[in-house]
């Protein structure tokens, strides 16, 4: 779910703002995805699958570059992170937990 408003339409942001949505966005790597079980309708610690989608489903804009390679490769160098199941994951500064790291280096 998000509370901003840089995405490309009214459209896109409503449903991403829907907890029911099968839509979502992960402003951590800058991800659009689809997923199998809206968060509204999983229970705690339930996984979901997500496909991740390259344009948007009204408008046709293509999204950014998702960043998923370059925060793992980041935390790696950075911090010796290996693994989004490594314990020290928990400790990685307050930037690398939201969109702030990539904003931050203008990525």
């Amino acid at each position: 779910m998000t509370t901003s408003n840089h995405h490309c339409c009214n459209k896109l942001l409503m449903l991403l703002n829907d907890p029911a949505s099968p839509l979502e966005y992960d402003r951590v790597k800058r991800l659009y995805s689809i997923v199998s079980v809206p968060q509204a309708f999983r229970k705690k610690n339930e996984l979901s699958i997500a496909y991740e989608i390259t344009h948007c489903p009204f408008c046709g804009t293509r999204f950014p570059k998702e960043l998923s390679d370059e925060w793992y490769a980041i935390v790696e160098k950075e911090f010796g992170i290996t693994s989004a199941l490594d314990e020290n994951i928990q400790k990685l500064p307050q930037e690398f937990l939201s969109d702030e790291w990539w904003k931050k280096r203008k990525i």
